[in-house]
């Protein structure tokens, strides 16, 4: 990275870079304050997602239309499982980051083969079509 700092986002990097290794110090200081914390930031986190996967899923249902329903589901599973964080809290951040993270993962990564999918078959048809 020193190397390269004539690169637009070198700046960026470094400070990413730095607040990286300060977050995984803290954790490895303070792993139960950082287990909580990090319940919290995955929190919002599905929160996030689930939203943007829900919004994204409606503003490209015309183009991706066999997908579209899966990420609206992984984007309503993602706020199902913030809601059962807020309502469990605090103890949900003795189990949560192993067993939701695992949820969530399988969930969008259901969502991203089945797009991937759909829009491998749009682009064959684009290719098998004469322009």
């Amino acid at each position: 990275m020193f190397s390269a700092r004539d690169i637009p986002a070198f700046l960026w990097t470094l400070l990413t870079a730095a607040l990286a290794t300060a977050a995984g110090v803290l954790l490895l200081w303070k792993p139960v304050e950082g287990a909580v914390s990090l319940t919290i930031v995955l929190t919002a986190f599905f929160i996030a997602e689930g939203i943007f996967q829900i919004a994204g899923a409606f503003a490209y249902r015309d183009a991706i239309p066999g997908s579209w329903a899966w990420m609206v589901v992984s984007g309503i599973c993602d706020l199902i499982l913030a809601a059962v964080l807020v309502m469990s809290w605090p103890l949900s951040a003795a189990w949560a980051l192993g067993l939701l993270a695992g949820i969530n993962l399988i969930t969008s990564g259901a969502a991203i083969v089945v797009t991937a999918i759909e829009a491998r078959g749009i682009a064959e048809k684009f290719v098998r079509s004469p322009a």
